[in-house]
């Protein structure tokens, strides 16, 4: 997972949860690069690859366990289950439509596709209590 190498650096926790936030701020490091500039500059046979390498996602949960299972209990206790719900419900449809979007020919619509995923999940992470 890219960035999981800083998730639960010094203050690192702490910080995660003082501008009232509903989801760990970190949770966008889950997800794989989405810079739409980056992803519109890279050739086609580049741009293939990249979709090919994307996997499945891990629920919020399970992605913070894979990292450190103890924190990942204090980060779901300061989580808001609502919230949670709404970004696991996304990373299933995300999940369900992955093959789909590594075997479209259309590559300006798979960037489209995938950073419309992004999107959401920053408007979930965002949201505060």
């Amino acid at each position: 997972m890219p960035g999981k190498e800083h998730l639960f650096g010094k203050n690192m926790f702490e910080a995660a949860f003082t501008r009232n936030e509903k989801l760990h701020h970190d949770i966008l490091n889950f997800w794989p690069v989405t810079n739409k500039n980056y992803l519109e500059k890279l050739s086609p046979e580049e741009l293939r690859k990249y979709f090919d390498s994307l996997e499945l996602m891990p629920h919020y949960q399970q992605g913070y366990e894979q990292i450190n299972k103890k924190e990942a209990e204090r980060i779901m206790k300061l989580s808001d289950p609502e919230q949670v719900a709404k970004y696991d419900r996304l990373v299933d449809d995300y999940n369900k439509n992955l093959e789909r979007i590594k075997q479209e020919q259309d590559q300006k619509q798979d960037i489209e596709t995938f950073l419309a995923y992004v999107k959401e999940v920053n408007k979930l992470k965002n949201e505060k209590k």
